[in-house]
């Protein structure tokens, strides 16, 4: 059965505290499933909660299309939705003033307490960056924060935040990030401040960090390529974005970092998935664990794990043979708190 984008809007959004569950508002949702490629090569708005599309192509090859990430590396596919992503490719044969932008507006500026989440995949050919910037009132206006990334790591506003976990990561002589790079992207208003937490959704991505870009909002964001060339004729090189949303709340703050220090709950793979798939968490020390499965109304599907476990990563194979088609919730609650992600299963 194929998940539609009504059924994902009429889906509550359930993450976790300290003391249980609580529902989360979906303001804007939009992602590849929701367009055939004429449909987006139009520049038809599939989404619900978002505005205008916004796209630059210079190159004489470059192009904003839809393909599949799976082409991109092993880490990459597990962005894809439907088995399909925006994606900005820049030219492989024009290496003058090449770039290709993909913007979305907002249709208002986030508000405080309002989470935008994405998702974004890639493997790179040297030289040239890619990332995002977000505006606020216009595409022309200053960037009140911009993420990019190259070789040498991934820098927010020119100040470097993250550097790559070893140059083992690279091909010396491609230097393309083998079986490319997946990040789950949140960016929160927080009262007159942005802030931002970006995390890897495999193990190797080998990125973990967050920050506050102070005395800013936004209302769209803009994804470029900038002289970046495509490492291959299928699209390697190429940045690829998936699962646009924006909730009420929904992030890891600030005040929780001690705990995200603690532990760490990675995305379950493959998602989406039918009918098995991963789910791993990490422990910086040995702690009394209980890992859950609910559907999307918090009901209690089944228990993963329970007890006291030791330091270090853990993974258990959650299957969903005798359930139907739909998002589930998987919880990992220890002593230092609780986290929440959310899965998608595909029959």
């Amino acid at each position: 059965m194929k998940i539609t984008r009504q059924l994902l809007l009429a889906t509550l959004l359930v993450l976790a505290t300290g003391t249980g569950l609580y529902a989360q508002e979906v303001i804007a949702e939009d992602d590849a499933s929701n367009y055939t490629a004429a449909e987006f090569e139009a520049g038809e708005n599939m989404g619900t909660g978002f505005g205008e599309w916004n796209r630059i192509i210079n190159g004489e090859d470059a192009a904003i299309t839809l393909q599949t990430a799976a082409d991109n590396g092993e880490n990459s596919a597990v962005i894809d939705t439907d088995g399909m992503s925006f994606v900005l490719r820049a030219s492989a044969s024009d290496a003058s003033d090449q770039r290709v932008d993909l913007g979305r507006a907002f249709a208002a500026a986030l508000e405080d307490g309002q989470t935008l989440n994405f998702k974004m995949a890639w493997n790179w050919a040297s030289p040239g960056l890619t990332g995002f910037t977000l505006h606020n009132g216009g595409w022309d206006t200053e960037a009140v924060m911009r993420l990019d990334f190259d070789q040498a790591g991934y820098f927010v506003n020119g100040d470097s935040v993250e550097a790559h976990a070893s140059t083992a990561d690279w091909d010396e002589g491609d230097q393309w990030r083998q079986g490319g790079v997946a990040l789950d992207v949140s960016i929160t208003q927080n009262g007159a401040n942005l802030d931002y937490t970006v995390v890897a959704i495999t193990e190797q991505s080998h990125v973990d960090f967050s920050g506050t870009v102070e005395g800013v909002t936004a209302d769209r964001i803009n994804f470029f390529n900038d002289g970046r060339p495509n490492w291959s004729d299928t699209g390697q090189g190429s940045l690829f974005v998936n699962s646009f949303s924006i909730v009420e709340g929904g992030a890891v703050s600030n005040e929780r970092e001690d705990v995200a220090r603690t532990f760490a709950l990675a995305q379950n793979y493959p998602n989406p998935f039918n009918p098995t798939t991963n789910i791993s968490f990490t422990l910086e020390h040995a702690s009394n664990v209980e890992l859950t499965v609910y559907d999307a109304l918090g009901r209690e599907i089944r228990t993963l794990q329970q007890g006291m476990k030791s330091a270090g990563q853990h993974t258990s194979t959650f299957d969903a043979s005798e359930l139907n088609s739909g998002i589930y919730l998987y919880r990992l609650k220890t002593e230092a708190g609780t986290f929440t992600r959310k899965m998608m299963l595909i029959k």
